[in-house]
């Protein structure tokens, strides 16, 4: 049955916007940094010995965790909800035969699927951008057999995780408020709010708005976290945060009535 709600929200979205921007997003700051390395890669001609991968890869994530991928999430989410209300289609989807917590669970995962393809996109974009400037560069040591995939393949399951209580806060909003102007001015208040947070509070780890950028995505985190199965706090935070919102978002969402 999830099946189903997935691949009607894929029909509905196919023809919108919403693919462009995960595509788009997904691109954008691999594409931006390799234009600067090409233009000044003197600057990042590394050490003797030095692997140019890890400065890139790290350079790339935390640019996305810190600057673009919360702002993606937030319209993601947005723009995903407002085709619901702008066509009045709530109400018609609470007819069909399927449970309200089908519909809701369908809904969540459709837009983690699209965190998710946003995330690999961007991944393939590091690569295929690194080596290409390898390529053009040599110095910059940017050849495929110098790819560590097993550091981009962890750095890209953590970029993953710790962006999902984000998102599931902002799905959660935006069932409950039929105004998706409302909901992302409040995810980027809390957004903002953070990175001031950051700065010095003790406890902003468990922020969930301030998790991706508690990364330190060159030196694993900047300062000793509980560690377990290749994941830190912040993203085991952002998991447990996650299911913990959802459900009580789903809670509300079977007994309130979508406006």
């Amino acid at each position: 049955m999830l099946k189903k709600v997935i691949k009607a929200e894929w029909m509905k979205a196919r023809h919108s916007f919403l693919p462009w921007m995960v595509i788009l997003g997904g691109l954008f700051i691999p594409v931006v940094e390799g234009l600067i390395y090409l233009f000044r890669w003197a600057s990042f001609v590394p050490e003797a010995g030095a692997n140019g991968w890890d400065t890139l890869l790290s350079t790339c994530m935390g640019l996305s965790a810190g600057l673009l991928f919360p702002f993606l999430v937030i319209l993601m989410v947005a723009f995903n909800h407002h085709v619901e209300y702008k066509a009045n289609a709530w109400k018609r989807l609470l007819v069909i035969p399927l449970g309200r917590t089908t519909l809701y669970g369908g809904k969540w995962l459709f837009l983690l699927l699209g965190l998710l393809v946003a995330t690999l996109i961007q991944a393939a974009g590091i690569v295929l951008v690194g080596l290409l400037l390898g390529w053009l560069k040599p110095a910059l040591a940017l050849q495929l057999t110098g790819l560590p995939f097993g550091f981009l393949t962890l750095y890209t399951l953590r970029f993953y995780i710790t962006f999902f209580a984000i998102l599931t806060i902002q799905f959660v909003l935006n069932v409950l408020i039929n105004n998706t102007l409302v909901t992302v001015v409040v995810g980027v208040f809390a957004y903002v709010l953070s990175m001031v947070l950051v700065q010095g509070w003790a406890y902003a780890v468990y922020d969930p708005y301030a998790l991706p950028m508690l990364i330190d995505w060159e030196n694993a985190t900047r300062t000793p976290m509980f560690q377990w199965m290749g994941l830190y706090k912040p993203e085991w935070l952002s998991l447990l945060y996650s299911v913990l919102i959802a459900w009580g978002g789903l809670a509300f969402f079977k007994r309130v009535p979508v406006r």
